[in-house]
């Protein structure tokens, strides 16, 4: 029984096209990944640092963490943007291929 139907097999070469005619984009995706990674990690050290400041009453290092926490927030949701515009990227890169096939 061959599930290779020929509507499979032309969404697969249209996948590997696009892919051809962008190599880059896994890197590229894995980088999005581990900056948003490196995002979230520096906002949870920020905001606990933010946090031992107002308890012990030491606001420049509170107002310090919250602003470098603040521009971590920034860098999750850059990364977040620039990682599904780059799907969306793909999606539609893959259905002209598959359309030019037809």
């Amino acid at each position: 029984m061959d599930s290779w139907t020929p509507e499979r097999k032309a969404t697969k070469r249209a996948e590997m096209r696009a892919a051809l005619s962008s190599p880059y984009r896994s890197l590229r995706l894995f980088l999005y990944l581990c900056f948003a990674g490196s995002g979230v990690i520096g906002t949870l050290v920020f905001l606990s640092r933010t946090l031992g400041g107002l308890a012990k009453g030491n606001y420049d290092l509170w107002v310090n963490s919250f602003f470098m926490a603040l521009l971590h927030v920034v860098l999750v949701v850059t990364m977040v943007v620039l990682f599904r515009a780059e799907r969306e990227r793909e999606i539609a890169q893959t259905e002209r291929f598959l359309r030019k096939q037809k």
